[in-house]
């Protein structure tokens, strides 16, 4: 032990020779912790000494020390950098400069370090291969097509993804970031074009970097802007009847500004509600018709322009046939008794023009006309014998385009046996018809308050305000003419025995107010006379007058009437219609009410914003043809007692319509044919087999084919065939015996079953 201690002192202590140093000379290894960087990436370079191979010892690691450390890059010394950390350790960190591009590099390192504490003099080199690399970053377009001036998202992501976004721009547009990543929001241009970007980013230490790039924006231009033009209401409508257009955009961002229809060569503009109505003309044919239209429109989408579009809607003119409703009370009434009916027109923009009533054997009573409605009050003749009979009326009506319409038809009604006699009655009297006379025209009225003058003359109606009043009351009378041409110059009204009370002209219309006589009796009507002075359609002026019936009301208040309608009007068997109640009279309110095809089943209404209204079966046997509904009103008066009405309505079963499909049709031919075959082979075999059948039934004959003789005594009678004449006696039934001279009688002959007779006297 003590002589190892001596000879190293004595190695430390003896100089060494040049040739030993130079064998003692460190060799170092420099290992990088990565080979790979971003520029500016700092680089852990860790050194090794590695002695010569001909070294005769090993130094300890302590006691080598690396002092100094700098490097260059592709043996440009002007590259020359300085390592960071501290001398006399053996890692040192080399930052790579921020300015290198992607590409691999030599990295050229020198180092002086010390060998037991004391310099060495010459340093020590070596190199190698550091490759710097990029960050790269994807941009995503959301979305990938945009239209002009639609939000456009462009989103970044960093490859590798150890490169941390800190920052981003598009063309200057700052970025924000949510849960997805970074991303710059931004309007999109007019047209595809390319936008520049920016990316702020980190890597490590010292990589702090921005990195420029390029984006696509695919622009596509706006589609063509939509709009829809259609009828807001039915396509089929009848002349008269408003139709109404809307326009509409169905383009976001695209509005309608003006729009217009033309009619028949009339430009009708649209409102603020962007609606154009087109009033169907009373003189419209029946057919489809094309309306023409032109919308105006602007855009506020960014590159859009406004402009124009044309187009057509078509409608149908539909002309229904007029159809009325009638309202019968009451039900069933006595001789000499009331009866009043209300009319009401079911099809819209037909108008009742005039009508009438009557029982069978009278001359019957025509309409008054009122603001609601047209009612004819007539009475049940005092000769008519009691049972079922048949109430008969008629309809004249106009529609908007003044065409002339006519309906009629009866409903059965059942005539009470009068009440017997006890003591005193005054007998009350049908108003007859009464004839006014004008220059060159003349008028039947009636009750009638609608005045029709005969030939090509206009004609006019009086509407009476209110339509009752009690003696001393003013009734205000509404003088106007059916055809618009028709230009009134005067007129004037009165109360049979009083003074005329001329028209004023007042609010487009002539009317004038006459005072019920104070001496007349409540329940009866008195006459009213109007005369009117006209300028015809050929500029002629002339004059016109008419009469009505005007009822006095009494003390006791009038019966209300009311109005009661099937919907539809006429229906087969089975079938299910709407009855809606309504009453004529503001003042009475319905309470409840009944309704049905007979007295015994009668259907509850139920209340309705619409009104009252029962839902009614058709009886699936009931015959066809007319059926009144029977109806049953409760009601409250404002002011006075309420109560309870009956009355009918007129109905019409119609035919059940066969709806056997095909096969039953097949079949019933098939069975049909079959039957006629078999019957046909009958009658064939039947002639086969006749002739055997009667030889075998005649007496025997001579073979010379001579008749047979008769040997018995010959007969004196002769036998002749003779036509027999029909009986006198026949069985004549008339369905319909008090039908106007245009309906059709049917006749059901039933003629007795004609016998044969034969002498008993023949043998």
């Amino acid at each position: 032990m003590l002589s190892r201690v001596v000879v190293a002192i004595a190695l430390f202590a003896t100089p060494m020779a040049p040739a030993a140093m130079q064998a003692r000379a460190p060799n170092f290894t420099a290992t990088p912790k990565t080979v790979t960087g971003l520029p500016g990436s700092a680089v852990k370079v860790d050194f090794a000494y590695e002695p010569s191979a001909t070294a005769a010892y090993q130094p300890a690691a302590t006691d080598i020390a690396v002092t100094s450390c700098e490097f260059s890059l592709d043996d440009d010394p002007k590259s020359t950098v300085g390592c960071t950390d501290q001398a006399g350790d053996m890692t040192w960190t080399m930052v790579m400069p921020k300015t290198l591009t992607a590409g691999k590099y030599k990295v050229h390192w020198i180092i002086q370090y010390s060998l037991y504490q004391k310099p060495v003099k010459d340093p020590d080199r070596g190199n190698f291969t550091f490759e710097v690399v990029e960050p790269r970053f994807r941009t995503a377009v959301e979305p990938a097509a945009a239209h002009p001036g639609q939000p456009v998202d462009v989103r970044f992501t960093s490859d590798p993804a150890d490169v941390t976004i800190t920052g981003c721009d598009v063309q200057g547009i700052k970025c924000g970031q949510d849960d997805r990543g970074w991303f710059a929001r931004f309007p999109a241009p007019d047209a595809t074009t390319v936008v520049p970007w920016h990316v702020d980013y980190h890597g490590g230490p010292g990589t702090d970097n921005t990195a420029p790039g390029r984006v696509g924006i695919t622009v596509e231009p706006w589609p063509a802007p939509e709009f829809q033009v259609r009828l807001a209401g039915p396509d089929r409508v009848g002349p008269g009847t408003p139709v109404p257009v809307q326009f509409a955009s169905l383009t976001k961002g695209v509005d309608v500004t003006a729009c217009f229809v033309t009619y028949r060569g009339e430009r009708i503009d649209c409102t603020g509600t962007d609606l154009a109505t087109v009033m169907v003309r009373g003189d419209a044919e029946p057919g489809p018709v094309e309306l023409p239209w032109k919308l105006t429109f602007e855009s506020s989408r960014q590159g859009d322009k406004g402009d124009v579009r044309t187009g057509s809607v078509g409608f149908t003119v539909v002309i229904e046939p007029p159809d009325f409703s009638v309202t019968v009370q009451p039900p069933a009434a006595r001789p000499g008794d009331p009866v009043t009916l209300t009319f009401t027109s079911l099809i819209p923009g037909v108008e009742i023009v005039d009508c009438i009533a009557f029982f069978p054997h009278a001359t019957g009573n025509t309409c008054r006309r009122s603001p609601q409605r047209r009612v004819v009050r007539t009475r049940v003749p005092a000769d008519l014998p009691s049972g079922a009979t048949l109430l008969r009326w008629g309809v004249e009506s106009a529609d908007t385009g003044g065409r002339k319409g006519a309906d009629d038809d009866v409903i059965p009604y059942l005539i009470l046996p009068p009440l017997p006699k006890t003591g005193s009655t005054t007998r009350a009297t049908t108003p007859s018809a009464s004839t006014s006379t004008s220059t060159g025209t003349s008028t039947s009225t009636g009750t009638n308050q609608v005045a029709t003058l005969a030939g090509p003359d206009p004609e006019f109606v009086a509407e009476t305000r209110p339509e009752s009043a009690p003696p001393g009351a003013r009734v205000t009378v509404v003088v106007s003419p059916l055809d618009p041409d028709v230009r009134i110059l005067g007129c004037a009204v009165t109360f049979a025995g009083g003074s005329d009370r001329a028209c004023r002209h007042s609010g487009g219309r002539w009317s004038a107010q006459a005072t019920v006589p104070t001496g007349a009796p409540g329940g009866e009507t008195l006459p009213l006379d109007w005369r009117v002075t006209f300028v015809n359609t050929a500029g002629t002026r002339t004059d016109a007058n008419g009469t009505t019936d005007y009822p006095v009301r009494g003390s006791t208040p009038a019966a209300p009437a009311f109005e009661v309608v099937a919907d539809p009007a006429a229906a087969a068997g089975g079938k299910e219609v709407t009855v809606s109640h309504n009453s004529a009279d503001t003042t009475v309110a319905i309470t409840g009410c009944q309704v049905g095809f007979t007295e015994n089943t009668l259907t509850s209404c139920l209340r309705s914003p619409s009104g009252w209204t029962a839902q009614v079966e058709v009886p699936p046997k009931m015959p066809a043809g007319p059926s009144p509904l029977h109806w049953t009103i409760a009601y409250a008066r404002s002011g006075g007692p309420g109560g309870t009405a009956q009355g009918l309505s007129s109905f019409r079963v119609l035919p059940v319509e066969d709806d056997r499909d095909w096969w039953d049709t097949a079949w019933g031919l098939l069975w049909r044919t079959a039957l006629g075959g078999v019957l046909l082979v009958g009658l064939l075999a039947f002639r086969v087999i006749r002739k055997p059948i009667l030889d075998r039934l005649r007496p025997a004959t001579v073979a010379s084919g001579e008749p047979p003789r008769n040997t018995g005594p010959e007969s004196t009678e002769k036998v002749s065939v003779v036509s027999v004449p029909a009986p006198e006696g026949m069985s004549v039934r008339v369905d319909r015996p008090d039908a106007p001279p245009a309906r059709d009688i049917r006749l059901h002959v039933r003629r007795p079953r004609l016998v044969p007779h034969v002498p008993e006297d023949l043998p």
